[in-house]
């Protein structure tokens, strides 16, 4: 819906300048301008009467005097019919897509796939895009190998460069998964835990980053894990959401007409 004469505003600013009775094309052209794009057949259905009301305006006498508003008609017929061109392909795309995702598998939650340059992760109750990889796999420590942590079975998905991650079925759980590795290291001082957590080989800066979740503790680097208490260690797992970055991006529902159909016809 590119061409700026199938919208409202153009044959309003003509028919108000030569004051022409309207016979229902601004409506029309109103009404077009607001549908989803992918409604491919209310597209086509509407452009057929921006058609026939456009014509049949130019047959009206008093119109058909007007030079400058029978080209306007003219041009609005004319831009309608190349959009059925258009609509019409990208109908038949639309087909072909849902013909092939009918021949894949169902998405489970923890699936991931990209789709026209955007990442989305599939959930139980949702469909993540964008944000942050931390958020998009409900990973707040961007933990990698998370079965043990109960992270969903089976699932990582990619995050460019760095490789890939697991997902957990919620935040929380993957809260709760940041504590459990930290308990398992045992008798070691914060520093050493995040040496351990985000080495230094993977272009981190474990001693920086050591400073920030202490900080967030209250308590100096050199105090050792196996001395917190839950809720210190808590206090833990949300410095290390917080610097490995917890950036949320969209959230759909999974019936969301909003979602890709490659995606819609899967779930």
């Amino acid at each position: 819906m590119a061409d700026k004469l199938l919208t409202e505003a153009p044959w309003r600013t003509i028919a108000q300048k030569f004051k022409v009775k309207d016979n229902g094309l601004q409506k029309a052209l109103a009404a077009y301008e607001k549908l989803d794009a992918k409604k491919h057949d209310d597209r086509l259905k509407a452009l057929d009467s921006i058609i026939k009301l456009a014509n049949d305006l130019k047959k009206v006498k008093e119109v058909a005097a007007l030079a400058e508003v029978v080209q306007c008609l003219t041009d609005i017929a004319a831009a309608a019919v190349a959009e059925k061109a258009v609509v019409a392909k990208e109908k038949a795309a639309a087909a072909t897509a849902a013909a092939a995702a009918s021949k894949l598998p169902p998405l489970q939650p923890g699936d991931a796939l990209a789709v026209s340059g955007k990442s989305y992760v599939i959930f139980a109750d949702e469909v993540r895009e964008g944000g942050t990889c931390a958020w998009r796999g409900r990973n707040p420590g961007n933990i990698r190998l998370g079965e043990k942590y109960s992270a969903i079975k089976g699932k990582q998905h990619k995050c460019g460069s760095s490789g890939k991650f697991a997902v957990f079925p919620s935040e929380a759980t993957g809260l709760k998964a940041i504590v459990k590795v930290l308990e398992n290291y045992g008798h070691v001082s914060i520093t050493d835990a995040m040496a351990k957590y985000a080495p230094a080989s993977d272009g981190n800066d474990p001693v920086a980053y050591a400073k920030t979740v202490a900080k967030n503790i209250g308590v100096p680097p050199e105090t050792f894990v196996d001395e917190l208490d839950s809720s210190q260690l808590d206090k833990f797992a949300e410095g290390i959401k917080t610097f490995e970055g917890w950036k949320a991006g969209t959230t759909y529902k999974r019936d969301d007409a909003k979602l890709p159909e490659e995606i819609r016809n899967r779930l």
